[in-house]
């Protein structure tokens, strides 16, 4: 798995209508469930806990834009990916 940086925006082959923006890496959902991201809706935001969107790498159609990346991003990439 090649991990995405924060801020990257994506859209996911089930809602591919709606774009959303990662923020974070291998959350737990509701059910206890670990998946690769966790994202918002772009270019709204979250306004309420229920606007988080869990996803997996598998489920990415396309990358629209890629966030940002430093050198704590190689860090923390070289650490996940290995």
């Amino acid at each position: 798995m090649t991990i995405l940086p924060i801020g990257t925006v994506v859209n996911l082959k089930k809602t591919s209508e709606m774009p959303v923006m990662i923020i974070g890496y291998f959350p737990y959902n509701e059910n206890g469930d670990s998946k690769d991201y966790v994202s918002v809706r772009y270019p709204m935001g979250a306004f309420d806990n229920k606007m988080f969107f869990f996803f997996n790498q598998e489920d990415i159609e396309e990358v629209v834009f890629k966030g940002y990346m430093d050198d704590s991003f190689t860090a923390l990439k070289k650490t996940i990916e290995c």
